[in-house]
């Protein structure tokens, strides 16, 4: 377990193309150190330096720096050329590898933290089940919100206790219809099946490391979240 934990940590420590020196000389500038801002990652775009922050609530924060260090802006820059978001570019296609079930069979590869319980995610199931699954493919990861939703994790191990991606898939979507047997809950809170938690805890370090904590949160293969409720769009921009 711990080997595989190691891993895991190790990949998702997402790259970034920067030396050292660069994100410790950006991290010592006064405006962090007084307001006790995390530099998490640093990416040079030529003519400005594109940031991710952490602030002392823990919030994510996207931010541009120009060269010269004089102007800071807390928000996104955009390409002039391509209308695009200037940010640091990430790879976490490697994360797919982990997921607990797959939904779809296409190109176009998405990757969502979900729980079973959330009406949310149970919204996003259902509008997967009205498009042509052969269009995309989403990786799923568990994410239990035990404090929403308290009979989560037995519905995960439920889920996880299966031979196969389509029975999986079967299980998740009886708890959306309200067809799961409830007394099962009991019994799936008191299994102890190593290699069913050891996913479900991979999961939960993923999401933990990515700093998600709300379901469903879904992100295309360079790290960045996507509306789910945009995904027909979506899926039929990347089709092309």
């Amino acid at each position: 377990m711990k080997k595989i934990l190691l891993s895991i940590s190790v990949l998702t420590l997402i790259s970034s193309n920067l030396f050292a020196d660069l994100k410790s000389d950006i991290q010592s500038m006064k405006i962090f150190k007084d307001n006790h801002i995390k530099v998490k990652e640093v990416q040079d775009k030529g003519s400005i330096y594109a940031l991710e922050l952490i602030n002392i609530k823990g919030d994510l924060l996207n931010a541009s720096l120009t060269k010269d260090k004089k102007v800071l802006l807390l928000s996104q820059g955009v390409d002039t050329k391509t209308m695009k978001s200037v940010k640091v570019d990430k790879d976490i296609s490697i994360l797919t590898k982990f997921s607990n079930m797959t939904y779809g069979t296409g190109k176009y590869e998405l990757i969502v933290f979900t729980d079973p319980e959330c009406p949310f995610c149970q919204k996003f199931s259902k509008l997967l089940l009205s498009l042509d699954k052969s269009k995309f493919k989403i990786h799923f990861f568990f994410l239990p919100l035990v404090s929403l939703h308290p009979n989560s994790v037995a519905e995960i191990k439920y889920i996880l206790d299966s031979k196969t991606n389509e029975e999986k898939w079967k299980k998740y979507e009886s708890i959306r219809l309200g067809t799961f047997d409830k007394n099962l809950i009991s019994k799936y809170n008191k299994l102890k099946n190593k290699k069913i938690t050891d996913k479900m805890v991979i999961s939960v370090k993923l999401a933990q490391k990515m700093g998600i904590s709300s379901t469903p949160t879904m992100l295309d293969l360079k790290g960045t979240m996507l509306d789910w409720n945009n995904l027909p769009q979506l899926i039929k921009i990347n089709n092309k």
